[in-house]
């Protein structure tokens, strides 16, 4: 049987998966190039068009078994000529392996090897240099220079990448340094990701590699999604290589990149002020610029609309006189400065108070209270003023917020007898299912055990009301279907208070209960269940309230909060 045919499984399975270029780096679509490289691999071909690597020359490739590989040779010098059904040589295996000694016989037997390339499209260096062995890619270039082959050094595999591209974004910074003494051009090279070795450089971290880079001669700054390595810098806070980049390429801090972002965008929505203080200080005029991807919002607008104050802060205090909107939404960032004068009236002769009374359909969110807290304290005495505004602005009630409160008062209605039926459920077996038991003694037969105790008394009091109380609230359910709306905001807030005393004394039942029948044994335990029960509620209530608790209490106090907070 010919050898070259019969190549063991194991053999095989190691050299199929030793071949492709490696994963993007920051988010280029790893899938497409998973499923690019697949197209790309060669079907094996026949015996008479390629002669496949004999399985022993392919074992000792792998193992670096030097005297197989002389004997081999010795008898048939061409026998390195044999390729694997990637097309991969024995040099590339071997240099996958790191085994120095057997690819330097390989090379010095046959160096027209330097050149091969296998289906994905790599030279014998990009192989060792992906290994990350560095005498072996040393002497690579060495080979490549005296075979007056350097052009190869600049190959690139199926994907673009050169071998700067995969020794940067495996981690092997000094290769990488190496590679580019050798051949400086490399830098300009990117791949079919639009991506350069500095932006990988950028992106890893690597700051001694983006240095050396920067020293050469018209290098490559893209990335991918038109991105550039100021965007890199910016997206994974590397302050050194920011300041670099606006001190040799300020340029590239105006490039938008696919989504039409540019550098300073990425800062203002991460809220990194310290990157913004940075950018502005050597360019002042980025401060003034828009956001072309939401509606030509300044970034001031940007910063503030996302809760930002930090940055906002800090554009204001580089550029004073930054553009941005009538909007409610700047409000927020703009109180936090004191030296603002919140009474300045605008282009059309309104105050900015005015402008969150305009957003009044805004009231229900405790931001938009909030930013009026903000505002009666900067402005006090014009409060009261704009709250009876607002107050005369609630009386009319649109229908569009009638339909709209017509249905929350459907899924509430569903949620609450939900929960209303199952407190009744549970309390009506609880009055079956009596703590203590029943008594079995003559005379007493049939009655409750804990008849005569007064905790056993209050835990059927307890009991009665819950499931009253929640029957009420399921019975009440079935008649929340008219359409006056008055009646709607009375059912919901009778049915609210209804299933909260519910609630209250399903869990007093269970305390007395409990109470009823540790206290004779367990007197310690007895009152820590009933803390437990009878605190769990009014922590709830805190729980559940606590937003509007916290907002109320940063209230000034001459102020009346409580029209406006009762509408969150």
């Amino acid at each position: 049987m010919n050898p070259s045919t019969s190549i063991n499984n194991d053999v095989s399975e190691i050299t199929a998966d030793t071949g492709g270029a490696s994963s993007s780096t920051n988010g280029a679509p790893m899938d497409e190039r998973f499923i690019g490289r697949g197209h790309q691999i060669n079907e094996p071909q026949s015996h008479s068009e390629v002669r496949l690597i004999d399985k022993r020359l392919l074992k000792a490739a792998i193992f670096g078994y030097l005297s197989e590989l002389k004997h081999m040779v010795s008898n048939d010098p061409n026998v390195l000529l044999g390729i694997t059904p990637q097309g991969s040589t024995c040099l590339h295996i071997s240099l996958i392996f790191g085994h120095e000694e057997f690819s330097l016989t390989v090379l010095t037997q046959n160096e027209s090897l330097l050149s091969r390339v296998n289906s994905y499209g790599e030279t014998p260096l990009i192989v060792a240099v992906k290994s990350g062995h560095i005498f072996l890619v040393t002497t690579l270039l060495e080979k490549y220079k005296e075979q007056k082959l350097t052009k190869m050094i600049l190959n690139s595999d199926i994907n673009g990448d050169t071998a700067l591209h995969h020794a940067i974004r495996h981690g092997h910074t000094g290769i990488a340094l190496m590679l580019i003494e050798a051949e400086p051009n490399l830098s300009q090279r990117i791949n079919k990701y639009n991506e350069s070795p500095m932006y990988i450089a950028v992106m890893r971290g690597f700051d001694d590699v983006f240095k050396r880079l920067l020293e050469t001669d018209n290098f490559s700054h893209k990335g991918a999604y038109d991105d550039n390595a100021l965007h890199a810098a910016v997206r994974n806070k590397n302050l050194g290589i920011m300041r670099t980049i606006m001190e040799s390429r300020p340029e590239l801090a105006r490039e938008r990149n696919i989504s039409g972002h540019m550098a300073i965008q990425y800062a203002v929505n991460r809220n990194q002020a310290v990157v913004i203080k940075i950018m502005l200080q050597h360019d002042l005029s980025l401060g003034y610029l828009v956001d072309s991807s939401h509606d030509e919002n300044p970034f001031l607008i940007s910063a503030a609309s996302r809760g930002n104050v930090d940055v906002a802060r800090e554009i204001l205090k580089n550029c004073p006189d930054a553009p941005y909107c009538n909007g409610a939404e700047i409000v927020r960032a703009l109180l936090h400065h004191p030296e603002i004068d919140v009474r300045i009236y605008d282009s059309e002769g309104k105050p900015a108070f005015w402008q969150l009374i305009e957003a009044k359909d805004s009231a229900k969110y405790l931001n938009w209270n909030e930013v009026f807290m903000l505002m009666s304290k900067s402005d006090p005495e014009a409060t009261p003023f704009y709250i009876s505004q607002l107050a005369m602005r609630r009386i009319t009630v649109n229908a569009k917020q009638s339909i709209s409160l017509r249905e929350l008062t459907k899924t509430y209605t569903n949620n609450t007898s939900l929960v209303a039926i199952l407190i009744a459920t549970v309390t009506f077996a609880a009055a079956f299912t009596l703590p203590g038991g029943y008594s079995n003694d003559s005379g007493t037969e049939g009655l409750p055990v804990m008849a005569r105790k007064v905790a056993f008394k209050a835990f059927l009091i307890f009991d009665t009301l819950a499931m009253c109380s929640s029957l009420a609230v399921a019975f009440m359910c079935l008649m929340a279907r008219g359409e006056d709306l008055n009646f709607l905001l009375y059912y919901l807030s009778v049915t609210k208070k209804l299933t909260w005393f519910a609630y209250m004394s399903t869990t007093m039942a269970f305390a007395t209960g409990l109470y009823t029948v540790v206290a004779p044994q367990y007197l310690w335990l007895a009152i820590l269940i009933c803390t437990l029960s009878i605190g769990f509620p009014f922590l709830t209530y805190l729980l559940g309230k606590w937003p509007l608790l916290k907002l109320n209490y940063r209230w000034d106090p001459a102020i009346k909060s409580n029209d406006l907070l009762d509408m969150v």
